[in-house]
């Protein structure tokens, strides 16, 4: 999740939260020529780019096989990152189990999520400080890299399919004068190094596992679901031409509303496999088309992503 926040006159203000999704394109395929049309919620749609090829290839199903999740093996966890306390639910709704150590200088987390297995470990006042006075000291691509690996590696969190997708900055501070039209200093407070994820070549969208390194190159935060799988099946996969069709009426995998937009550009569609957020249980795991590009609204545009579920129907 990367973040940004402005210091205006001692106040710090939170002003956007964008989710940043790892994106495996590829340009094989033939030029769409569906002509713009209106969408279910009077949004028009246009494809920019070419649907790819349609093929007679079967792709295998996985289930998923998530260890069991308790008060025991959270705190067992924990005791990888150095923190001990006392674990025990958190959310009932979501069944997260956390552990809070406040034994050190800085209060440190640890939440573990049944459903999915997922880890969430944070340094909350390193990783989201209140107020920053100089540019943090973060280190460079590579070292970044190097940080994130060890720390993994020697607490046997590192896939060994998982690959480096992007190293970017997290968390930003701006700094503005009262009056002015752009902020005085922008200082970077930490990097993500994020990892993604193939199943038998094929990209897997929705997972998340990424380590946030702050000053000095201290891991202060790191988030991991990563749900381990096996293939259980085949399957074919529907026409992206079809996918298209029910993006339009909103038959997505994530809900979408878009009687917000007047007009949304499709500029990527690539084949792959779809995980559930961290809160949710998932047991298959099938071919996605995604659908990404710009969405446009009053004068104003955003990234647009979405997908569709590559399996047809009754299958």
């Amino acid at each position: 999740m990367k973040k940004t926040y402005i210091l205006l006159a001692g106040i710090l203000v939170l002003v956007s939260a964008v989710a940043v999704y790892s994106l495996f394109l590829t340009d094989e395929g033939q030029r769409g020529s569906l002509p713009t049309i209106q969408g279910s919620a009077e949004t028009e749609f246009d494809v920019m780019t070419d649907f790819p090829a349609p093929t007679d290839t079967s792709y295998p199903v996985y289930g998923t096989d998530v260890p069991a999740v308790t008060v025991q093996s959270v705190e067992k966890i924990a005791g990888l990152f150095g923190m001990t306390g006392n674990a025990e639910v958190c959310n009932q709704k979501t069944g997260e189990i956390q552990i809070v150590d406040e034994s050190k200088e800085n209060v440190s987390r640890l939440s573990m999520y049944p459903p999915s297995g997922a880890i969430l470990y944070e340094i909350p006042d390193k990783e989201f400080p209140a107020a920053v006075r100089e540019q943090p000291v973060l280190p460079s691509r590579d070292e970044a890299i190097q940080i994130a690996n060890v720390f993994l590696k020697e607490r046997g969190l590192l896939p060994s399919e998982a690959k480096v997708s992007t190293v970017e900055v997290n968390q930003q501070q701006e700094v503005w004068k009262a009056g002015g039209s752009e902020p005085e200093r922008v200082y970077s407070i930490t990097l993500a190094v994020r990892y993604a994820r193939t199943l038998d070549g094929v990209p897997v969208y929705g997972d998340e596992m990424a380590v946030i390194i702050g000053d000095g190159g201290e891991v202060v935060g790191m988030v991991k679901c990563w749900r381990p799988v096996e293939a259980t099946g085949e399957t074919m996969i529907i026409p992206a031409e079809k996918a298209y069709e029910n993006l339009k009426a909103e038959k997505t995998v994530i809900p979408q509303d878009m009687a917000g937009y007047d007009r949304i550009s499709i500029e990527n569609i690539s084949l792959g496999y779809w995980m559930k957020p961290r809160i949710y249980e998932q047991k298959t795991v099938t071919p996605v088309w995604a659908f990404s590009g710009t969405a446009y609204y009053d004068g104003k545009e955003e990234p647009y992503l979405n997908y569709v579920s590559a399996v047809p129907e009754g299958a």
